[in-house]
């Protein structure tokens, strides 16, 4: 079977997604180190303990995630401890390698978890908008249309909190728990907010603005750019990449 030296592997990741660019909460590139070549990858959106068992049953040497190990939750200094500790030491174990990248895969404009949402949902996107974009809707269309589209596209259990005109021709696609983001959508000119997870006391702050906010949920936004990126190490190495769904209705 083909393999590609681990390093080379992160280093072609970490520059292809400009890593370098980004001030994160989350550490971006390689978080946990283990065999020095790659013959098999695993992705998924969070660094879990299924993902990790699953990338174990599949004999992989690296897992790839959106959502990596080492965060804010664990503390500065962190300490690895509790459900971290068992993530760990599974991984150690077994001598695989761990990556993960946050905002540089949300904001892409190739295998970005928004350009990826606008694509899905026929939309086009144009400027850059935090790690998302503001896209139009071709044509404009009715608001029940394209919730519909979102639902069938996204998450069939998408939440759905209207207010303002009935059409939808401007969308502020920020996936994620972006909902605090509000101002700056609104700043924008956009009618719609579409992003992943919102706060409780930020929806009647919507409401109020005017604003038609869906939220599609945290994990069904995000699961397209780490199997964007999969493919594209496929194209560039020719090792095999599998995403493993781990769905979560967050």
């Amino acid at each position: 079977m083909k393999a590609v030296k681990r390093d080379e592997l992160i280093a072609w990741i970490n520059d292809y997604l400009e890593v370098e660019q980004f001030s994160d909460g989350c550490l971006n590139g390689l978080q946990v180190e283990g065999d020095p070549w790659i013959e098999r990858v695993v992705c998924g959106t969070t660094a879990s303990l299924r993902l990790i068992e699953a990338a174990c049953a599949r004999s992989a040497q690296l897992v790839i995630v959106h959502h990596g190990l080492f965060k804010g939750s664990l503390g500065d200094p962190p300490r690895v401890i509790g459900p971290w500790a068992k993530r760990l030491r599974l991984l150690l174990e077994n001598g695989i390698s761990l990556a993960g990248y946050h905002l540089p895969l949300d904001a892409h404009s190739e295998v970005g978890n928004n350009v990826l949402l606008c694509q899905r949902l026929g939309l086009t996107p144009g400027l850059p908008l935090d790690v998302g974009f503001m896209a139009e809707a071709p044509g404009g269309m009715e608001l029940d249309a394209f919730v519909e589209r979102v639902r069938a596209e996204i998450n069939p259990a998408a939440q759905v909190f209207a207010a303002g005109s009935n059409r939808v021709r401007r969308v502020a696609v920020i996936s994620g728990g972006a909902s605090s983001l509000w101002p700056v959508v609104l700043d924008s000119g956009a009618d719609t907010f579409l992003s992943g997870e919102p706060s409780e006391h930020v929806i009647r702050e919507i409401e109020e603005a005017g604003l038609h906010a869906i939220f599609a949920g945290h994990y069904a936004t995000e699961v397209f750019g780490v199997q964007a990126l999969g493919q594209r190490i496929t194209d560039t190495f020719g090792i095999p990449v599998e995403f493993v769904d781990i769905p979560n209705p967050v």
